[in-house]
């Protein structure tokens, strides 16, 4: 029999069970504030929304680099709930079970009695509740928004007794750990569909696709051997790297095509516009039927290509971050191929130069570093068997990631179903 429910009186709660009631949330977490001065750990913490609360050294190199005096962190112990004041708003928090340090910006909390710490941790990674501490944090970037310490505490919550706070976390811990090795796997299995995709690419614009036949050595030590009636040019012979453009013929209110670095993605680019007066000239300018590339950790590593066509006006400025490549004596799609294969990516990024983890490839080597180049009839069938089988691998990795979509949809409604009191353990 379904049990007596009642209005919480907060909107993003909804209706509660009758024998539930609503309360701060300072009435379940105090804040421990303990700077490691004097240093008394020097084991870093790092938090993810993906992972949790985990040792920095396990974060590998992403992300914000960490301070070198430890005196600067906050103390963090096991079984504390460790919220990032900045990102808390998409999920960034988690149960700490280690004793180490973490940042300043960084909130650490213990369950005050007759609270379960991880009923407390469900309630932060629901949507709802997000966007309720949403409407309280204060910044002027949306992804700068900091809620204050004070502010978070006195959100309105759920509150069930400590029995079934226990019975809800312990519920959600064995459902949860089951949709996450569901998504686990789905997200192991799109990126083995995209190392196939990509080892399909590397060997037709290194090996062709009219199986076995005579092969000689490119000359090129990272290229390796080719078909014997290829030749390997500098890319500066096949298409001009960085071109001009010619914006005699727009005015300031002409609309342009307009790309910031996130607008261009895996083989396409979404198409914004900007009133070309309103862009700064600084940016990156590009044409119909120019390639794109990012040249920026991690962005070049992820294929962050595009093929730049049915622009507004012709003509298009992007960020800076980008290189530009126009075709002269190539199959535009087959240098776009060629810009793709793991050999290049990998010499390629071996170049890279920068500091503070944002790196980029050698301008010298996106402009000078050899190419393997077919006949055109050869580049034409090589860009038909890619454009086909890379269709057939993307369907594959869509329908997968629409899969991974309603599994993570499906695990915040279990989340907010049963923190709220929708459904009972």
């Amino acid at each position: 029999m379904a049990r007596e429910m009642k209005d919480s009186g907060v909107e993003w709660i909804g209706e509660i069970p009758a024998s539930w009631t609503t309360t701060r949330l300072k009435w379940h977490l105090h804040e421990i504030n303990r700077l490691n001065n004097p240093v008394q750990t020097e084991e870093i913490l790092s938090l993810t929304i993906e992972s949790g609360v985990i040792p920095y050294a396990e974060k590998g190199n992403q992300g914000n680099k960490a301070k070198e005096d430890y005196s600067q962190y906050k103390i963090a112990y096991p079984n504390t709930l460790v919220v990032n004041s900045m990102n808390v708003i998409i999920g960034a928090v988690g149960v700490s079970q280690y004793y180490g340090c973490v940042s300043p910006v960084y909130y650490v909390f213990e369950a005050i009695k007759g609270t379960d710490l991880r009923y407390i941790y469900y309630l932060f990674t629901n949507t709802g509740f997000q966007k309720e501490m949403r409407k309280h944090a204060k910044g002027i970037l949306e992804i700068r928004l900091r809620i204050s310490s004070s502010d978070l505490l006195k959100r309105m919550i759920p509150n069930p007794n400590y029995a079934e706070q226990h019975r809800i976390a312990i519920f959600l811990d064995k459902r949860c750990a089951e949709i996450d090795s569901v998504i686990a796997t789905t997200e192991k299995t799109i990126e083995e569909y995209k190392a196939l995709k990509q080892s399909i690419i590397t060997e037709a614009v290194t090996r062709g696709v009219r199986g076995k036949r005579p092969m000689k050595d490119s000359g090129v030590e990272w290229i390796g051997e080719i078909p014997e009636d290829w030749v390997c040019k500098p890319i500066k012979y096949v298409a001009v790297f960085q071109p001009s453009c010619d914006t005699s013929f727009l005015q300031k209110d002409s609309e342009i095509t307009f790309t910031p670095m996130d607008c261009i993605k895996n083989g396409y680019f979404i198409q914004n516009t900007a009133l070309y007066g309103a862009v700064t000239p600084s940016l990156t300018p590009f044409e119909n039927g120019d390639i794109v590339i990012a040249k920026v950790t991690p962005c070049f590593e992820n294929g962050n290509i595009a093929i730049m066509e049915e622009l507004a006006s012709g003509f298009g400025m992007g960020s800076s971050e980008l290189f530009v490549y126009r075709p002269i004596a190539i199959i535009t799609r087959y240098l776009f191929y060629w810009l793709q294969n793991d050999l290049f990516k990998q010499e390629a990024c071996a170049t890279m130069t920068g500091t503070g983890g944002l790196k980029r490839v050698s301008p010298y080597f996106a402009k000078h570093s050899e190419m393997t180049v077919p006949s055109k009839e050869e580049q034409i069938c090589i860009v038909d068997y890619l454009n086909a089988k890379c269709a057939e691998i993307d369907r594959l990795i869509e329908t997968k990631q629409h899969l991974l979509s309603e599994l993570n949809s499906y695990k915040k409604s279990v989340i907010y179903e049963y923190v709220t009191g929708k459904k009972e353990v």
